[in-house]
């Protein structure tokens, strides 16, 4: 098993094993791979979700360490200060977002808190160039560790997606006019539903591997107990190639399922017309990809999270958005908020 070494003086890493490196990214517009887990606010611990960030990274991609971390910018506190008790402790004591930096091509992270009081649903995060993933050993890695923090957060739903346009200074990333944006699925603390367009990996936890399994029409799918790993493409792909890869594919694809060892292609399917099916898949609001808009909620909310949302207190109007119970409707004794709590719009 390969081991691995930050030296907190250089910022390089050393391994037992097989050396990974990767070549000087040049200054300019590059690509990006960022990954998002969507966890359940409710009952969040956030020490555990910090101590299975750093024990993933450990495991798979040691760059991911935080090398600095902090609540605000500029990142003030050092992963050679502390070490991981001091990164728990932080974490655990603080009621904001905890962002990280680690050592490239690793870029940034964050281990996210529930915002707001009635939140149902908070994400942690993971961004790499996507330069080094040409290398299948980098691939290997990042996989690795987006499946095991993945299972450690029994996370809802987690992305990795190519986002295109980045500036690049060799130092620090920079999102300007040009850059793409992912769709961020958990605005207001709310669940949305799913990535409207097609994304290189993702990983649907146990309220929708059972929905999404039999519709998979591209990439390779795997079985984890009740979860579902979902690849589209072997290296990083952006959204327009997979729009492409869908556009031609003629084959259903190799369904693993790891049920006591058993595995066994899926049955042949309809092509594809989305690449899910689209009453699980948020509504995105016009703009593009180069404009960072929260987009509508699915259809189709499984219902184990469609009752998370209502033991939030959080019902529909009467043209299907979501508000706050109103204070005659909610009860502050019994802790529910109520709009009382919140003035601005949801």
């Amino acid at each position: 098993m390969d081991g691995a070494v930050l030296d907190p003086q250089t910022d390089e890493v050393f391994r037992r094993g097989r050396s990974r490196s990767s070549a000087r990214v040049e200054r300019g517009r590059v690509s990006v791979v960022d990954v998002t887990w969507y966890v359940r606010s409710l009952g969040d611990d956030p020490s555990r979700s910090a101590t299975a960030f750093v024990a993933a990274a450990r495991r798979h991609l040691a760059e991911a360490l935080p090398r600095r971390y902090g609540s605000f910018e500029p990142l003030p506190l050092r992963w050679d200060e502390g070490g991981e008790k001091a990164f728990v402790s932080f974490v655990s004591g603080e009621s904001d977002t905890v962002y990280v930096q680690g050592t490239n091509p690793l870029q940034s992270g964050s281990i996210g808190r529930a915002w707001r009081r009635g939140s149902v649903v908070h994400s942690h995060s993971l961004s790499m160039l996507a330069g080094p993933l040409e290398d299948e050993r980098w691939r290997r890695a990042l996989k690795a560790m987006f499946v095991d923090f993945a299972k450690s957060v029994d996370a809802i739903y987690a992305s990795a997606e190519v986002l295109r346009g980045i500036e690049w200074s060799g130092r620090s990333l920079w999102y300007g006019a040009g850059a793409e944006h992912h769709t961020y699925l958990a605005g207001l603390g709310q669940w949305r539903g799913l990535t409207p367009y097609p994304v290189w990996v993702s990983w649907f936890g146990r309220e929708y591997a059972p929905l999404i399994r039999d519709h998979v029409t591209i990439g390779l799918a795997t079985q984890l107990g009740e979860n579902l790993l979902l690849e589209l493409s072997e290296a990083p792909s952006d959204r327009d190639a997979l729009l492409e890869m869908m556009a031609s594919a003629s084959e259903p694809p190799k369904l693993q399922r790891r049920w006591f060892g058993l595995r066994r292609a899926i049955a042949d399917v309809e092509p594809p017309r989305s690449w899910l099916p689209a009453q699980y898949l948020a509504v995105p609001v016009d703009g593009g990809p180069k404009v960072s808009s929260p987009p509508d909620m699915a259809p189709t909310i499984p219902e184990p999270l469609r009752n998370l949302t209502v033991n939030n207190s959080l019902v529909p109007d009467a043209f299907g958005r979501i508000r706050w119970l109103t204070a005659a409707e909610g009860s502050r004794e019994s802790g529910v908020p109520t709009s009382e709590d919140f003035r601005g719009p949801i």
